[in-house]
């Protein structure tokens, strides 16, 4: 796997170079989605997760992967996640199961996670389908109503710590939620 974005026409802002810390946790987030573990990079504002895990996941050589990237937003509902998971899911002889093609595994990149908000009891929507996934390996059918399997995905995102400058109910991750995720911590840059 190669493992930085060469500056295309010597434009400097577009290359992306792994320290030896990148390095590290590119091999360590390889060796969990290879696992068959969901991953969860935690870091706070400006450490690179993003830009990490793209670069990871647009070098995949591996035939048997094929990246997803969805963006979190304050406003994200539970169906637009469901639209975009199942969007290249194709249906087995059985009809409760989706799955991609034959031996691939989607790798569901979730760009800032805790950014959805909460109903009115703290309930978000998008954290609950995914854990319902961790839980049961697929979610019920909006249209149909019976329970849909969904089989070889996995799914990877990215928090930021709070801080001062964020409104802090839209940081929280449920407990139920996080301890199916394997965590991977980014520290701060050092000159």
């Amino acid at each position: 796997m190669k493992l930085v974005d060469e500056p295309s026409k010597n434009v400097f802002f577009n290359a992306f170079w792994l320290t030896d810390d990148g390095i590290r946790y590119t091999y360590l987030i390889d060796r969990l989605l290879t696992a068959k573990q969901n991953v969860l990079i935690v870091g706070p504002s400006g450490t690179g997760k993003t830009k990490l895990i793209r670069n990871y996941t647009k070098r995949l050589k591996n035939k048997h992967f094929v990246q997803k990237a969805f963006n979190m937003t304050g406003n994200c509902q539970t169906t637009s996640l469901v639209d975009f998971v199942e969007k290249d899911l194709i249906k087995t002889r059985k009809s409760n199961v989706m799955r991609p093609k034959a031996n691939v595994h989607h790798i569901i990149f979730i760009d800032d996670l805790n950014m959805c908000r909460g109903d009115q009891f703290d309930i978000k929507g998008p954290h609950e389908l995914i854990r319902q996934w961790f839980d049961h390996e697929g979610w019920y059918d909006q249209r149909d109503k019976c329970f849909m399997k969904v089989k070889n995905i996995r799914f990877c995102a990215n928090v930021s710590l709070p801080d001062a400058t964020v409104d802090a109910p839209t940081k929280h991750l449920a407990e139920r939620f996080m301890w199916h995720w394997a965590m991977v911590t980014l520290t701060n840059q050092d000159d």
